[in-house]
Order: structure tokens, then sequence, then C-alpha cells
């Protein structure tokens, strides 16, 4: 499959209702704890707008559990609920009600779709026509999409029966009902209202290969592309941008050049861009794209906790807040943890008759440049 990169003048880029060029934001670094406290691992998947986040971390006897840190104390994870004995269970999706879904593994080795209500933190085990079932994400009229032997699992609300849909993995959904998520290795948008679905073409219109990873409330998608500039070169991932009047993606570029790897993960109603990149020393690094420039999410943080050898390695999701959660990792203990980065100054809402002209570091290729997606 050929591909070529859409060639992009470095001023003609595309409109973003989203940030100031001129505003600044800053943040305070704060640290997750896991259930198991300092020494154990955590995963932080979703926050919502209300700075309510999920994922998973371990318990005392080693075992990952569903995991809730509330807006109110960060530092004192709450454990979810679960139905009948477990041996591992984890949150994967949240919605702005603090309403949750993830799944658990039985001690009998059986996957089970889980809702967890924000009234009732206890597990409820949601209706499946097969046996090994795992609920992924959720909006905010409660529809939740997941996934059982590679095909889409929908539910219009906690109790309904559920549909088998389309095959695919989904890995957001918008209040639209819009998922998205890859299909046998490439990147797919489907309406659970509509039943409509459409693969999510390369840089140039071609197929493409690759994943979407996240999708606003506009319909802007985020994910990456596999590219190779020419056979003899290396692949790499490329950092993605579908917006909502453009079937044409753009790269966003990484914190190492445009030929450095990167992954967006999520993407907010702000059109405000997280996820991860190489740096030009090939060092992974949570990256931040605002609307006008591509940012090492480190640079937030002060130097004690820099010395203290804690660096974000990535960044999973971003609220409507601008506050933004992913990992960390410290390169003297070895350990990884999740973390919070909570703004401080609000941007200032933009002016919407005016256009960015430096949108999300979008890369600006050369015309004879020829890029190759691989399988």
């Amino acid at each position: 499959m050929k591909n070529k990169i859409s060639t992009l003048a470095a001023a003609a880029l595309f409109s973003l209702a989203a940030v100031s060029a001129n505003a600044a934001t800053t943040y305070t670094f704060s640290l997750l704890d896991a259930l198991g406290g300092g020494s154990k691992t955590l995963t932080a998947n979703r926050i919502n707008d209300s700075g309510q986040i999920v994922g998973y971390s371990q318990n005392i006897d080693g075992s990952e559990r569903a995991t809730l840190w509330s807006s109110d104390n960060y530092a004192s994870p709450q454990e979810l609920g679960n139905s009948g004995s477990i041996l591992s269970s984890r949150a994967l999706g949240i919605n702005n009600s603090g309403n949750i879904v993830g799944w658990s593994k039985s001690i009998s080795n059986i996957d089970s779709a889980n809702f967890w209500s924000i009234n009732d933190f206890t597990a409820t085990q949601m209706p499946s026509s097969t046996s090994n079932v795992r609920a992924a994400v959720i909006n905010d009229s409660n529809q939740i999409v997941g996934v059982s032997s590679g095909s889409l699992v929908l539910w219009s609300d906690p109790t309904s029966s559920p549909v088998v849909g389309n095959s695919g993995v989904p890995q957001e959904i918008n209040n639209s009902g819009n998922v998205v998520g890859q299909s046998q290795g490439i990147p797919y948008v489907w309406n659970i209202n509509s039943s409509q679905s459409r693969p999510l073409v390369n840089f140039d219109g071609g197929p493409s290969i690759g994943v979407a990873l996240g999708i606003n409330n506009s319909g802007n998608i985020v994910g990456y592309l596999d590219v190779q500039p020419t056979p003899s070169d290396t692949l790499y991932t490329q950092a993605a941008f579908w917006g909502n009047r453009s079937a044409l993606p753009f790269a966003l570029e990484s914190l190492g050049g445009a030929t450095k790897s990167g992954r967006a993960t999520a993407v907010n109603d702000l059109q405000q861009v997280v996820g991860r990149s190489l740096d030009a020393n090939n060092v992974q690094k949570a990256t931040l794209w605002d609307g006008a420039n591509v940012i090492d999410l480190n640079t937030y943080l002060d130097s004690a906790t820099v010395d203290a050898g804690w660096m974000l390695t990535s960044a999973s999701d971003i609220n409507n807040n601008g506050w933004i959660i992913g990992t960390a990792r410290n390169s003297i203990s070895g350990l990884s943890k999740g973390y919070l980065l909570q703004s401080v100054s609000q941007v200032p809402e933009a002016d919407t008759s005016a256009m960015l002209l430096t949108g999300l570091g979008v890369v600006g290729f050369m015309a004879r440049r020829r890029n190759k997606a691989v399988a």
C-alpha cells in the first residue's frame, strides 16, 4: 500500500476553536496511589469533567483491582466492588455522571462485563449472550460498548440485552454514539445509533493501518497510523488527527520532529490532544498538542519531582478542564504509577472568528516525500 502524507504549507493548517496561543496554563502534579500502597503499580485510564479517574491498581495481594480516584481525595483510592469471587478486574470507562464500566475475570477464567453506578460501587454484571465479554466505553447517555471474541457488543443501557455488532475493538465513544477503535488493523469509526461504520483513511486518502484511540463530541478523532517513508526506512507510528470537516487526517509532529514515533490517545472538546511521542534522543515522553505547539509534559514538573527520578512517559486522557492523566516512571526505583496534571490557570475561551494557523503541531511534509503504510 503506497501512501503519501498530505503536503501542508507551514501556515495552511486547519482551524481550531480551541486555545489562544498567547494564553499560559500551569499545572500541579500529583502521583496517584495504588490500592496496595506506594510500592504497587497502577494504570489510570480515563478522567471525567468532575476529575474522577478510573483504572486499575495492584491490591495488597498483587492482584489487579478496578479502582476509582475521587477528586476530593486522590491520595485515597477506592476499590470498586465485584460480584462473586474474581481473579482480577479493571475499570476502563467513566462518564460525566460518574458511572463506570469495565470487566472482571472470575476464578473459572471467565470475563464478565461490569457496570458500577455512582450510587453503588458494587459491580453489576451486565447481560451477555457470550461467555467472555468486556465493557470498554460509556457515554453520558449510558450507552455502553464492549468486545467479545473480536466483535463489538452494544448495550443501550446497563440493563439492556446486548447486540453484537461489527468486528472490531472499541477505544472511545462520544455523546452522539460514535465509537472509535480498530478492526483487523484498520482504524474505524462506528455509530451505534445509525449502525453506520467507515474505515479512517491514511494521509493520502488510501487504506490505512493503525488505531483510532479518541473522539470528542464534535467528532474529531485522534490515534496513530503506521508509516514508512521508503522500503529501506524504519517503520514508525505517526500520531494522527482526523477533523470532523475533513476526511484526510493531519500528521501531528512528535517531540523529536516529523519522523519520530508518536501516538495520540485522547482529544477533548477544546481540541487539545494528548498522547506520547519520542523526543530527539528517542526517549518516550508524555505529549500535549495544545493547538499551537507540541509540548513535552515533563516541562511542567518542578525540579524536586525531576530530581526524585520521575518522568511522564505517556498521557492517556484529558478532560474538558484540561486535566491530564497518564503513566509516570521512576528511573531510580523502576516503579510506574499513574499521575494527574491539574491545570491551575484555565485557558481563556478563544475568539471563534479566529483561525489558528499553527494548529496541533501538524507536520509540514515536502511534496516529494513519499511514505508507505505497512501492515
